[in-house]
Order: C-alpha cells, then sequence, then structure tokens
C-alpha cells in the first residue's frame, strides 16, 4: 500500500469534508441542535464530580498521591 504524506490526507479530508458539505451554515446549525454546547454549569458540574472521584481513589488508596485536588 502507498503511504500518503500528511499533507496529502489533510488535503483530501478537507476535499471530502467540502464535498459533504460540512462547512456549510446549515450543516453547522443542525449540528447545534442535535448536540448543544454544554453551559458553563453543566462544565462545573462535570469537572466537580471528576475532582470528587480522583479524591475518592486517592481516599481509598487506590491511587498513591501526594496531594489532594
Amino acid at each position: 500500500m502507498a503511504e500518503i504524506s500528511l499533507e496529502e490526507r489533510k488535503i483530501k479530508e478537507l476535499a471530502l469534508k467540502a464535498q459533504l458539505g460540512r462547512n456549510s451554515l446549515d450543516y453547522q446549525r443542525s449540528r447545534r441542535r442535535k448536540h448543544p454546547a454544554l453551559t458553563f454549569e453543566q462544565h462545573l458540574e462535570i469537572a466537580q464530580g471528576i475532582k470528587r472521584e480522583i479524591n475518592n481513589l486517592i481516599h481509598n488508596g487506590r491511587v498513591e498521591s501526594d496531594f489532594v485536588i
């Protein structure tokens, strides 16, 4: 199999995206409707959940660490 350079691959990917209309405003609007952006509160809730899980792992001795987040 012939090896394709990174530059050639990027060009082909861009051409395919353009062909599929992924750069069109209609595509972007439909994408936002299906997958709306997270709000600040949702990001904060996710971050706090991750922090809790890490602290629980450290507290339960499953992860060794010199610090607690």
